[in-house]
């Protein structure tokens, strides 16, 4: 080990990030310019993302963008980066294991932040090519996490591709879609526009739910668990306790935000909505949860004015 320089580091802290459910991901994150680092002998580096647009405009290409993507990484790319990569096995006295591919094609995309990225892809390897708009790629985006309601991924998705499919997002146009989206949300099946999540630690967080007594939980308790601590509080205290069961964990969840004074959040077993004893959902807030809140991530990111509740934007003047 005399040859190596190594240091060993503490991890500063862990956090979480959002709830996936059973979408687990493993990453590592190294804080230098490159984002490289070895594993298992090798060494790793994540796909690396390059804009054609410049290059293309500059030489006067009058085809599709993925033809002239593919004919440069065909005649040009491909072998320089062997090439590349050779030299720098031989410098070091090594064996070449590296190698860069062409993975995939992207008419156009967007990045909300590091690995959170919504990609209109055109080409994928082996050789799959698509119609512009037909497959949507996602990664850390509510249109791809099981706990997004069904409703809401399905439009998010139609949303993003409306915005694909222009060259200049107009708020006016956007608006009008999801006053029209707002309209559907309305009328759907409570079941579609509900969060989906799994219930962990019941007893932890809620301290009461019996009959008799007052509904309380603990401090620092997630939504999810209030909701539910809330179903089994108001099913324990109807007459309806013969017809649907109380919720334990490790069962799936369905939620959504309620009027109910009393507790903000309400829960229930999928294909077991207890409209009897049911809170009021409360549509405003969960359209903007569930819809306007992920699609204002998206204008943001584009650098457009977001939008409020109520869907109301300004208009410039000049």
């Amino acid at each position: 080990m005399e040859n190596y320089n190594f240091e060993l580091e503490e991890i500063e802290s862990c956090e979480q990030i959002g709830m996936f459910e059973d979408e687990y991901v493993y990453d590592i994150e190294v804080d230098d310019s490159t984002h490289t680092f070895i594993a298992n002998d090798i060494l790793v580096h994540n796909s690396c993302y390059l804009s054609f647009e410049e290059c293309m405009n500059s030489c006067g290409w009058k085809g599709s963008e993925k033809d002239f993507i593919m004919k440069i990484y065909e005649y040009r790319l491909k072998d320089y980066i062997s090439h590349v990569l050779q030299k720098y096995a031989e410098k070091w006295n090594g064996e070449n294991f590296l190698s860069f591919e062409l993975e995939s094609i992207a008419k156009n995309a967007i990045w909300l932040a590091k690995k959170k990225y919504m990609q209109n892809l055109v080409w994928t390897d082996p050789d799959i090519h698509y119609e512009e708009l037909t497959r949507i790629k996602s990664k850390g985006f509510e249109i791809i996490q099981s706990s997004t309601p069904l409703f809401a991924r399905e439009k998010l998705k139609d949303i993003l591709k409306y915005i694909f499919s222009v060259d200049d997002v107009q708020i006016s146009e956007l608006v009008k879609i999801l006053k029209q989206m707002k309209k559907e949300f309305k009328l759907a099946n409570i079941e579609q526009l509900t969060l989906n999540l799994r219930i962990n630690n019941y007893s932890k967080y809620i301290l009461s739910d019996s009959k008799d007594k007052t509904f309380e939980i603990d401090k620092g308790c997630p939504m999810h668990l209030r909701g539910a601590g809330y179903h089994n509080y108001l099913l324990n205290n109807s007459k309806f306790k013969n017809k649907y069961q109380l919720i334990s964990d490790g069962e799936k969840i369905k939620m959504y935000i309620s009027k109910d004074k009393s507790c903000d959040v309400f829960a229930f077993k999928s294909g077991e909505f207890p409209y009897e004893f049911a809170p009021e959902i409360d549509y405003e807030a969960q359209f903007e949860r569930c819809i306007i809140d992920p699609i204002n991530r998206v204008l943001d990111a584009i650098g457009l004015q977001t939008l409020d509740k109520n869907l109301i934007y300004s208009s410039s003047l000049f």
